[in-house]
């Protein structure tokens, strides 16, 4: 049964050998959603301790979120090699399954937890027969192939249904679903043994799943990625945070020491403002011993010191990580132009320019993977298949068109510039419309017929001489060394009379 009884054997032990890897996985996806309470010193995930008052970073989220936010800030144009129709059904799976959205989270989950798994699955429904769900890599599990680990031989998916864990082994030839009993309602432990409840048969006999890892897998399948150093630099910022925050207390209240003072009178416990008394049971209260109490001094350069030292401590991780310090002090120079500021946020787009072809091989590989389920669960349900499919999938080649990964700067620069290609038909005003507007095709061509409608009804209005004595367009900006504003009908009256 291709290996099957083993990778079950495993799977009813709760697969123990994976259990570190998906635990620390889990781990680094709480830090990176910013659930850090049962990560606290002396807390437990289901006591809040109203004495205490811990602080927190985002800092996890945000290195994350500055390193990914370029490589899928524009949706990418995916088109199959000399097959339209193939294209315009690939593109209308991925916009029923939002596959813009998920691309995007698979490039953050990548980064946090080292891959993520693209399981494709048929559907009963014939309009959209095609979904696609997202794990990330505390949801499943791989058995490497004999021959070549950088790829799986099997797969299970691991979720909770109904209040219980739920296994799917996928193998080539077998499917297998395994549960644990269901926990109820203020269970603490137990319930974690996993029994079978189904066994079939693959239909497709192959592995209906592609992966996505932060690092291209070259010599094995699960590589490295940054989400545990990570994980580890918010656990101890934090840390750092809440011993600021308590010396602060300490500071705004300082606690006080009581001499002389009757044996008895002793606090119950220690918080910041509280009296301590020094007195011992026999002493002996006289004029040369009088009682006294006084505050306690610390040293006030404790916490600046150790904000001083938080920041070089990120600075550093910024750094060496590739995060511009701008992102993060936010920085505002009043006149900064847009050159300026692309030229400050370079290491982040050479960081998405230098990921672009590792992501197109991931994208080529679910795009042949969704087409050649489709025609397997067309085949099974007795469909007829779609001629363009299957030609498709014979030499199978996926062109991939990177948007822009620029930040656009509001200003004369990009003015200039989109001004620039129109007159030099390099683009056309619908594409100008969908790039500086975020317009998809139809509502650019929907807002230019708008354009054209109003400018009949201000001839019809102010009468074509007056309609007609109205610029066409806004300056465009500043040009020459007085800067005087260049009309281009003006450059054509010049032109004429010359």
């Amino acid at each position: 049964m291709d290996n099957f009884d083993r990778y079950e054997s495993e799977i009813l032990k709760g697969l123990p050998n994976e259990k570190q890897r998906l635990d620390s996985a889990q781990e680094n996806l709480e830090f990176f959603e910013g659930y850090f309470d049962r990560y606290r010193e002396g807390i437990t995930p289901n006591r809040y301790d109203s004495h205490r008052s811990d602080r927190s970073s985002w800092i996890f989220n945000f290195i994350v979120r500055k390193l990914t936010e370029s490589l899928f800030k524009n949706k990418p144009q995916i088109a199959v090699k000399d097959n339209p129709e193939a294209t315009r059904w690939l593109q209308g799976v991925y916009k029923d399954a939002n596959m813009f959205g998920k691309w995007q989270a698979a490039d953050q989950l990548s980064l946090v937890t080292q891959a993520v798994c693209f399981h494709v699955v048929g559907t009963d429904d014939p309009i959209r027969p095609i979904k696609i769900q997202l794990y990330s890599a505390n949801q499943f599990h791989v058995w490497e192939d004999d021959v070549d680990p950088c790829l799986p031989a099997a797969v299970v998916l691991v979720d909770k249904f109904d209040c219980q864990r739920r296994y799917r082994l996928f193998t080539t030839d077998y499917i297998g679903t395994y549960i644990c009993d269901k926990w109820e309602q203020g269970m603490t432990a137990g319930k974690t043994a996993m029994k079978r409840v189904s066994i079939e048969e693959n239909p497709y006999h192959t592995l209906p799943m592609t992966f996505a890892h932060f690092t291209l897998p070259t010599t094995k399948f699960w590589n490295y990625s940054p989400g545990d150093y990570l994980r580890s630099l918010n656990s101890n910022i934090n840390d750092r945070l809440t011993q600021i925050d308590r010396a602060q207390k300490v500071y705004l209240k300082p606690p006080m020491l009581a001499f002389n003072v009757d044996a008895k009178f002793n606090p119950r416990y220690y918080e910041a403002g509280d009296v301590v008394s020094a007195s011992s049971a026999d002493n002996e209260h006289n004029e040369y011993n009088p009682p006294d109490v006084r505050l306690m001094e610390f040293d006030q350069n404790a916490v600046p010191t150790a904000w001083k030292d938080l920041q070089n401590y990120m600075e550093h991780v910024f750094e060496t990580m590739g995060v511009p310090g701008s992102t993060f002090r936010m920085v505002a120079t009043a006149g900064r132009s847009g050159e300026s500021i692309k030229a400050e946020t370079l290491p982040l787009m050479a960081w998405a320019k230098s990921r672009q072809p590792m992501w197109h091989h991931y994208e080529t590989q679910l795009a042949e993977k969704v087409i050649e389920i489709a025609v397997k669960h067309f085949e099974l349900n007795g469909q007829a298949v779609p001629p363009f499919l299957s030609t498709a999938l014979v030499d199978f080649e996926l062109s991939l068109r990177w948007g822009e990964a620029w930040t656009e700067v509001p200003g004369d620069a990009r003015d200039r510039a989109d001004l620039f290609l129109l007159q030099l038909g390099l683009t056309s005003k619908v594409q100008l419309l969908m790039r500086r507007n975020g317009y998809t095709e139809v509502e650019a061509i929907a807002e230019l017929e708008e354009v054209a409608r109003h400018q009949k009804e201000e001839i019809r209005i102010l009468g074509p001489e007056l309609a007609a004595a109205m610029p066409n367009s806004p300056p465009v900006g500043e040009s020459g060394a007085e800067g005087e504003q260049t009309d281009p009908e003006d450059e054509q009256d010049q032109e004429s009379e010359e």
